[in-house]
């Protein structure tokens, strides 16, 4: 849904897959960017913080500098 640039829609399912598992990274990462484009910049940087995190926590390396990348682009308030 981001992709087709429905945010609401896309930040309803991927809010539900993020509480249904905390543990995984990649639906926290593609809510932190929902919230990005859709101008909901706070929002964006606390799930990108818990996404940077949970990356952390996994060792995962590109998901993390992928997730500091969007993080950069929310201080800058980029919606593009």
């Amino acid at each position: 849904y981001v992709g087709l640039e429905n945010y609401p829609l896309a930040i309803a399912e991927l809010s539900r897959a993020a509480r249904l598992d905390a543990s995984r990274v990649l639906p926290l990462l593609h809510l932190g960017e929902a919230y990005r484009r859709s101008g909901h910049f706070l929002e964006a940087a606390d799930v990108l913080r818990r996404a940077l995190e949970t990356a952390r926590a996994a060792d995962d390396e590109a998901t993390v500098a992928r997730i500091e990348a969007l993080l950069d682009r929310v201080k800058v308030r980029d919606s593009t």
